[in-house]
């Protein structure tokens, strides 16, 4: 399980990811997990506000083979 924040340009931006992994022989990996990040992100200008939030989750999947 990974988690991480972040700053800068985005006021904030969360992720989080769950990963289960299953090795095989030959040193071959086969990785399921499921990710969600999160950001905010506001901005006033002259121009016109910029109130964003998006938040993005789904299913991850790899593969790692050895030669």
């Amino acid at each position: 399980m990974r988690g991480n924040t972040g700053a800068g340009g985005l006021d904030s931006a969360l992720g989080l990811e769950i990963d289960f992994r299953r090795e095989f022989s030959g040193g071959n990996r086969l990785t399921l997990g499921f990710r969600a990040l999160d950001l905010d992100f506001q901005k006033s200008s002259d121009a016109a506000p910029i109130d964003l939030e998006m938040m993005f989750a789904g299913l991850t999947v790899g593969y790692t083979f050895d030669l």
